[in-house]
């Protein structure tokens, strides 16, 4: 009798373990399976998120098309669409083109401008020198390291790959030299306001606040303020008054390199498009020349403006044969 009672207690214990070990099976399946469940909503997301991305795109590439440029944007009167980063709604994205031609290149850098940029961007201004020797050793075609710069032997200490000695290909390519690496967020505002163009010419027009900054170090901030209201109001756009600048460098026009962003809304990244106008391709003049998914920047998210309407029926008057 006291046999069987010992069986039946290691039954109950064989059951217990069991019984265990299947609500451990049971609660990793469910989180497999809730994980999957966020996995295909994600991609669901992002699915929708590129559809309306592709149609935004496209109606953007044919306002391009069909408007000509002026100094600051493209057409005139109800036409007319800012090229100095002024949002847009488009349909459920908001829509944003920026001239590269306001942005500071990084490929013929201007030294003394963009050490002013990146103070404005909070680098302290001993640090500068530093950044832009390293920026100049990754893109000159020698071996010879600057005197803050780096070259082969340091990426290598850092287990990175060479510098390029040759031109950047976008401004993303900071994130990849010794110091600038160091500063993510730096670097995600600096590829915002800067441009990896071969020329140095240069439309304060289309130019961002904190660009404006630095080419404009004297400008009193309202003195800024009252200029940049101006700009928005305006049809008539002026050059600001105390440029940092050679006059030979100026060239208030929209340039033939543009950047459109877009931004699906209730999505958490933004498309960003590289354009480079090329009138003798075979379908579009504007090209895409570079397309990348980045965060959307922290003053978007932080400020959300009630951005105005836009869309195709504004920018071509109702008539026979026009755009739906």
């Amino acid at each position: 009798m006291a046999r069987g009672r010992a069986q039946r207690g290691y039954v109950l214990i064989l059951v217990l373990a069991v019984v265990a070990a299947l609500a451990v099976i049971a609660a990793r399946f469910a989180a497999r399976i809730d994980a999957m469940r966020v996995q295909v909503a994600s991609l669901r997301d992002y699915a929708e998120a590129q559809q309306v991305a592709v149609e935004a795109k496209s109606r953007m590439l044919f306002v391009l098309a069909t408007n000509v440029p002026q100094t600051d944007a493209f057409g005139i009167g109800e036409k007319r669409l800012r090229a100095d980063g002024t949002p847009y709604r488009v349909g459920n994205a908001i829509v944003s083109l920026q001239d590269e031609r306001g942005l500071p290149s990084l490929n013929l850098p201007d030294r003394n401008l963009l050490a002013r940029l990146l103070v404005e961007l909070g680098v302290d201004g001993k640090d500068t020198d530093g950044l832009l020797d390293v920026l100049e050793d990754y893109t000159d075609l020698d071996n010879l390291k600057r005197l803050n710069g780096a070259e082969a032997a340091d990426y290598a200490a850092l287990g990175l790959p060479p510098p390029r000695n040759d031109w950047l290909f976008s401004p993303e390519e900071l994130g990849r030299m010794p110091g600038w690496r160091d500063r993510p967020e730096l670097v995600a505002r600096m590829a915002r306001l800067s441009s990896a163009r071969r020329d140095t010419w240069f439309n304060p027009l289309t130019a961002p606040r904190e660009v404006l900054r630095a080419v404009a170090p004297a400008l009193p901030e309202s003195a800024l303020d009252a200029y940049l209201f101006q700009r928005r109001q305006s049809l008539q756009s002026q050059l600001p008054p105390g440029l940092a600048l050679r006059v030979d460098d100026l060239l208030p026009h929209v340039g033939d390199f543009l950047r459109l962003t877009i931004r699906p809304r209730s999505f958490p990244f933004e498309f960003q498009y590289n354009l480079r106008l090329s009138p003798d391709a075979p379908v579009l003049p504007w090209q895409i020349t570079d397309a990348r998914v980045v965060p959307h920047a922290p003053s978007d998210a932080n400020n959300a403006p009630e951005y105005p309407e836009f869309d195709v029926g504004r920018i071509w008057p109702a008539q026979a044969g026009s755009p739906p």
